[in-house]
Order: structure tokens, then C-alpha cells, then sequence
């Protein structure tokens, strides 16, 4: 059976990064919810002209509409026992208890990095919402409400493992494999 994998972190942590090396050593898919969201921006749907002032203000898209994208491509893929990686997603206690009712996840990893160095990194994607007002709204947000979703999931007894997110790629990006083969 493959990893089924949640990645939490704050902005600039690097999920995204850390879910294509995932990726890459078990060949399953990543559902990013940032991802599918300027996905649907880029393509200019309907559902992306509504997120897109979301985005912009660094504000979090409300949970329902991320849930519709993720929660039922995550049961299929289970169904499917192929895997999956969820970057963004469940962002808090609740929404982590709604997945729980379709799909188990394997293995939840948490990066942990320090506040500058997240936006250090931010700072210097080329994307609309990666100003310093929308990352500090954001890591507020992190700090209020997903971090009681990792904490949440550690009470589940989900296979949880914290990880130094500002060391060097190569080496979080191991230390998240090593994690997942046990």
C-alpha cells in the first residue's frame, strides 16, 4: 500500500517542495490546495474569480470550497490504493475530522521553520499573494488555527513526525522519506 501523506507548515515552509520529492519516491499524487486553487485563477473559473481575492489578501479560502476540491479526490485515490499527498489541506481540527470520515491518512508530517526564514523564502516566489502583508496574515492564521490541526492529529494517534524544515532540502526531503518507509 502506498503512503497516504498529510503536509502541514507554515508559509515558506516548503510543503510544496517536500511533496514533489514525496512524490517522486512513491509515485502518487499530490492534491495542493494552494495549487488547484490558482489553478482554477489561471484558467479563470468561476470558482477562481471568487478565490482570487482570497488569495490576494492573503486570506484563507473558506474550508468548504477547499473540501470540495480535496475530500473527494482523496477517497478516490484511497479507494484506488495509490496514494496521496495533501499539501494544504485539512487546514484545521474540523476539517482534518471531515477527512477522517472518507479517506485514513498514513503519516502526517509538520515542518517546522522559524517565522524570517519562512519569509525569506516567500519573498522570493514570483506569485501574487507572496507580498509581506498576505504572508504575515497567513502565518497568523498557521499559528491560530493549523497548528491545533497537527496537534489534533498527534491526539488522534496519527502517525505524526515533526521535521526541521530549514535545514538543507535534500536533507528534509530524506528525513520525510526515511519517516514514510517505516
Amino acid at each position: 500500500m502506498k503512503p497516504r501523506v498529510i503536509i502541514y507548515g507554515p508559509p515558506g515552509s516548503g510543503k510544496d517542495t517536500l511533496a514533489s520529492h514525496v512524490s517522486s519516491a512513491f509515485t502518487i499524487p499530490i492534491l495542493s490546495a494552494g495549487e488547484l486553487l490558482r489553478d482554477e485563477i489561471r484558467r479563470g473559473t468561476e470558482l477562481g474569480i471568487y478565490v482570487r481575492p482570497y488569495l490576494e489578501r492573503g486570506d484563507l479560502v473558506p474550508g468548504t470550497v477547499v473540501a470540495d476540491l480535496v475530500r473527494d479526490r482523496a477517497m478516490q485515490l484511497q479507494q484506488s490504493a495509490s496514494g496521496y499527498i495533501l499539501v494544504g489541506y485539512p487546514r484545521t481540527p474540523e476539517s482534518l475530522d471531515d477527512l477522517l470520515t472518507v479517506s485514513q491518512p498514513t503519516h502526517v508530517i509538520h515542518l517546522d521553520v522559524k517565522k524570517e526564514t519562512a519569509w525569506e523564502r516567500s519573498r522570493h516566489r514570483k506569485r501574487h499573494d507572496d507580498v509581506r502583508d498576505a504572508f504575515e496574515h497567513r502565518w497568523n492564521w498557521y499559528a491560530d488555527q493549523e497548528v491545533a490541526a497537527v496537534e489534533h492529529a498527534g491526539g488522534l494517534n496519527l502517525n505524526l513526525k515533526r521535521i526541521d524544515g530549514s535545514t538543507d532540502e535534500t536533507a528534509v526531503a530524506q528525513a520525510a522519506i526515511d519517516f514514510l518507509k517505516e
